[in-house]
């Protein structure tokens, strides 16, 4: 079986990932692959039907949903215990990428396609462990069998790609297509590097040849795991989710036909042609407008506009707006303000409950992966990983607390019924503190601002 084979998976989720990135990346994309999802009208020629697709306004609901709940999910800083890899996160990738760059990136892939890889690997260069994205197109193969009565991982094939200087001219740069294979050989942590054969390595051009191989190693022992981490909508695992915006993608796309239908509808109707009978031809045609005039010596000489009523467009235009609600109850309502500004906060979260069901899950599945991923960098650091921990924020749609509730909660505890502890973790909730400030620096500083005050009455 060649290296680059992928897993039956992978093929059966392909074009769906394709979908959802060419709905993401908005209307270039959607009209740049056109012809797979909208098929060019009866007797159209090309230049019309490039034409047809232009006169669409693609309504990018899939983008800014995808956004919305990364806002959501960032809205506060994520809770990071990473151990001994604390001084790692600044540069998590070696590529200056910080660790929570990396968590907001892991969300949007897997909110956009569902799948999310992170492998763990060591620099010998600088002396240190460091972590490797990948996204799901290319986590092409994986291999699962049950060994000592457990699921383990013994193979996944990641490809790679880049560019690398071409010998013969130092200002030339050669594409270079890769596939890492990691593997677990007798219960031994390996990993292969193929390179799709060019001029300068030789042979077929259609295959990979084995350029390294080698065993890693952390503090002279090797490997019974393959370090390699999958982050899906709602697991963590080589097992495939489905996108979970895939609905959403659909019904986007379709609002986008539409579009192009009504659109060229419009362009139709809007633009009545003119015609003219009983007039001499001219090689330069007769100007419509104001000041013009035509001359004719026939009494039956007449002109008209040919107009179309457009029946159909009422229809369309429904149609167009079906789907926008469809698009409003599959994501795009957590972008919703509130209809009214009084709408209670309860009311508020009923309506988007559905939304942050979706949301929490991915989180959840986030925290899992990310907490596995640093868990990995400790232990190639020679460290047991015990508290490491990611937590993103839950909390995706804060209430401000109101001023009259702020003082009622002081009120409270003043009279000795709240603790300030408890005090100061509301005032957190309610987004009364400054971002990034922990309720425990806050009560602290309160607490050496009494002091202050005390020291000060009473040397006064």
């Amino acid at each position: 079986m060649p290296v680059e084979t992928t897993a039956p998976q992978y093929q059966a989720l392909a074009p769906a990932w394709q979908k959802c990135r060419d709905a993401y990346e908005g209307q270039e994309q959607i009209i740049a692959r056109g012809s797979e999802y909208v098929a060019p009208l009866d007797t159209q020629t090309p230049s019309e039907y490039v034409a047809y697709l232009r006169r669409g306004l693609y309504f990018n609901a899939t983008a800014r949903t995808v956004q919305g709940m990364v806002g959501a999910s960032f809205r506060r800083p994520p809770s990071i215990e990473a151990g001994a890899a604390a001084d790692l996160l600044a540069d998590v990738t070696l590529t200056d990428l910080p660790f929570s760059s990396l968590a907001k990136q892991a969300m949007r892939e897997v909110l956009i396609v569902g799948r999310y890889g992170i492998l763990c690997d060591y620099s010998d260069e600088e002396a240190r462990p460091y972590l490797s994205p990948y996204v799901a197109e290319n986590i092409i193969n994986w291999r699962i069998e049950r060994m000592g009565g457990r699921s383990v991982v013994t193979m996944v094939a990641l490809a790679e790609s880049g560019h690398i200087s071409d010998p013969s001219d130092p200002y030339k740069l050669t594409d270079q297509h890769r596939i890492r294979v990691l593997s677990l050989d007798d219960g031994t942590y390996t990993v292969r590097v193929y390179v799709k054969a060019n001029d300068s390595t030789g042979g077929d051009r259609e295959r990979y040849i084995l350029v390294d191989e080698s065993i890693p190693t952390v503090a002279g022992q090797t490997l019974d795991y393959i370090p390699f981490i999958v982050i899906n909508a709602s697991t963590v695992g080589l097992d495939t989710d489905r996108p979970p915006l895939l609905d959403l993608v659909d019904v986007n796309i379709h609002h986008w036909r539409l579009s192009c239908d009504y659109n060229h509808g419009l362009h139709y109707t809007g633009l009545p042609t003119p015609i003219a009978a009983g007039f001499p031809k001219s090689n330069e045609g007769y100007r419509i407008g104001p000041g013009a005039a035509w001359w004719s010596e026939s009494a039956d000489a007449k002109a008209s506009f040919l107009e179309f009523k457009g029946e159909g467009l009422g229809a369309m235009r429904d149609a167009l707006s079906e789907d926008e609600a469809k698009m409003a109850a599959l994501g795009g309502r957590l972008l919703e303000k509130p209809k009214h500004a009084a709408e209670a906060a309860a009311a508020i979260r009923l309506r988007t409950s559905g939304d942050q069901a979706t949301l929490a899950s991915i989180t959840e599945s986030l925290d899992r992966g990310l907490t596995q991923a640093l868990g990995l960098l400790n232990l190639w650091l020679g460290v047991i990983p015990d508290g490491v921990e990611v937590l993103l924020n839950k909390d995706f749609f804060g209430e401000q607390m109101s001023a009259d509730e702020a003082v009622k909660l002081m009120q409270i505890a003043q009279q000795g019924y709240m603790s300030v502890d408890n005090l100061m973790f509301l005032y957190d909730r309610g987004e009364l503190l400054r971002p990034g400030v922990e309720p425990q620096d806050e009560r602290e500083l309160i607490e050496l601002q009494q002091s202050i005050q005390a020291v000060t009455q009473a040397e006064g």
